[in-house]
């Protein structure tokens, strides 16, 4: 389910003007509810630059979370944490 939106601003970016992997990791934890994972992954698919708003979603199924950001119906990252 939706958990919130991150618009995509100056100091998010990287050398190359698009978003940088660690601010993707910080998105991922701030919408997970585990905050002590033994296991975490993060899948890059398509970059994100300035003004790109994200829209962070959140799922458990069994002991697995899986957080995913979508832009325009595309999808920008997945991931899990156990």
């Amino acid at each position: 389910h939706y958990i919130f939106s991150h618009t995509v601003k100056f100091c998010d970016l990287d050398h190359n003007q698009h978003m940088n992997n660690t601010n993707y990791a910080t998105l991922v934890m701030n919408a997970s509810t585990n905050k002590t994972p033994t296991h975490f992954e993060i899948n890059f698919l398509n970059e994100c630059i300035e003004s790109n708003e994200i829209k962070v979603y959140h799922q458990i199924v069994n002991t697995t979370e899986y957080v995913y950001g979508v832009v325009d119906d595309k999808m920008v990252f997945t991931s899990l944490i156990n």
